[in-house]
């Protein structure tokens, strides 16, 4: 098995870089497209945000003193979600732009050197790095922001209940 795999890997595989050219193209487009998770995830806090307000609004409206305090701890955690997530799009941010500029060198690469044709395991080291990559690092952040956003939503939902049931008391 082992000699079967090396001798693949150490295989030409006929692609050289100038058919890769395309692909570097949408690698380098996944990459820009990264930073969408940033502003979808800012949508969502200013969503809570709002929704939090709004039930504060509603509270004070109709005098329901018993769910100040829940107001306070939403809003604290609230907070507490805001500063966690912003040290998550820094780390990220500088993650993003460094394999943005990695896919950049690499496309000036591909574009001085096209003759040059992969071995199998460079093929799929490239590809891999294009187009998988982006989408993992798309698919792991959006459910580490939808973990931080859920108690929140679930905390939210549940005061909008509490407020809606009082007003028809």
């Amino acid at each position: 098995m082992k000699e079967f795999f090396l001798s693949w890997a150490i295989t030409l595989s006929g692609v050289s870089f100038s058919d890769l050219l395309e692909g570097y193209g949408v690698g380098i487009g996944l990459y820009l497209a990264l930073a969408i998770i940033q502003a979808v995830a800012g949508f969502r806090l200013s969503v809570l945000a709002r929704r939090l307000e709004s039930s504060r609004k509603a509270i004070v409206a109709r005098k329901l003193q018993g769910e100040y305090s829940s107001v306070r701890r939403i809003s604290g955690n609230l907070a507490n979600v805001e500063l966690q997530l912003d040290t998550f799009f820094d780390a990220l941010f500088k993650l993003i732009v460094a394999l943005f500029i990695l896919s950049l060198i690499m496309f000036a690469y591909a574009l001085t050197h096209q003759s040059i044709v992969l071995y199998n395991w460079a093929l799929w080291l490239i590809l891999a790095y294009l187009l998988l990559a982006p989408l993992l690092i798309f698919y792991f952040s959006s459910r580490y922001i939808r973990k931080k956003c859920e108690p929140l939503t679930t905390d939210l939902n549940d005061l909008a209940a509490r407020v809606q049931s009082a007003a028809f008391k």
